[in-house]
């Protein structure tokens, strides 16, 4: 008679067996969960250090702009002056009709808000970080950027007017400094050494005085460039602030 062999399962090496298969499953999901999360997190830091140095740079830009635009803002107030007190011309004054006609646009880098659009907007973690980055780019920078004018360019707003009724500064004995700018300096470029200098000066000044048109256009542009100022403070403004809040995102380290 034969036997029939006689097999008992071992439901604990059994259960072993499924244990560790369990734990090793889990343990790769694991460890690949955590390797993509530290390539995303570099890849974060990466882009925002990216976005960082752009900003810092556009900052730096824009700060100069507005110190431009400053200039035109005080020049504006000095020839309502001029005018409300009914002062004699004299020869300074042809660098405030100078400054009137000056305007500025910011030519912003966005490298690193492109890469990151291209990667996703979510990249950043921090919800209120990529909400100011986003709100510096989208809303922030074109408003003081040449492709979307919300007024005239004061150059251009000035121009026709100016044809008719004022000459360009020959004196270049005349110095203007204000606010760490000094006329005239010489250059040399282009390889050629010449001086530059600035101003324009009225044909006829009593008559200006009294030009309703010129003084609605003062009026005008005045309105213009208080616009034009408070746009590009409010992205200085979002630029410190995105600034600070990547410095602390990134753990900047003070220096010394």
């Amino acid at each position: 008679m034969i036997r029939k062999p006689n097999f008992k399962p071992n439901w604990k090496y059994a259960l072993g067996e499924l244990t560790l298969i369990f734990l090793g499953i889990s343990l790769a999901i694991w460890f690949n969960n955590w390797n993509d999360m530290r390539k995303r997190e570099q890849l974060q830091e990466e882009v925002l250090l990216q976005v960082y140095t752009d900003i810092v740079t556009n900052k730096g830009d824009v700060d100069g702009d507005y110190q431009q635009l400053g200039q035109g803002m005080q020049s504006l107030v000095n020839i309502e002056t001029y005018f409300a007190e009914d002062r004699p011309y004299v020869d300074s004054m042809c660098f405030d009709f100078y400054w009137i006609k000056q305007d500025e646009y910011a030519f912003p880098i966005q490298g690193g808000y492109e890469k990151l659009k291209s990667l996703g907007l979510d990249l950043i973690t921090n919800d209120t970080l990529r909400q100011y980055i986003q709100i510096a780019h989208e809303f922030g920078y074109p408003r003081i950027s040449r492709q979307t004018p919300f007024h005239p360019d004061m150059d251009e707003y000035f121009t026709e007017y100016y044809k008719r009724h004022f000459t360009p500064n020959q004196d270049t004995s005349l110095v203007f400094k204000r606010q760490g700018v000094s006329y005239p300096f010489w250059s040399s470029l282009g390889g050629v050494r010449h001086m530059v200098h600035i101003g324009y000066v009225p044909k006829d000044y009593e008559a200006l005085k009294k030009d309703s048109e010129f003084k609605m256009m003062l009026h005008q542009s005045k309105e213009y460039r208080r616009y034009k100022i408070r746009q590009y403070q409010n992205v200085q403004e979002l630029s410190e602030i995105v600034i600070g809040m990547i410095e602390k995102e990134l753990d900047f380290e003070d220096e010394p």
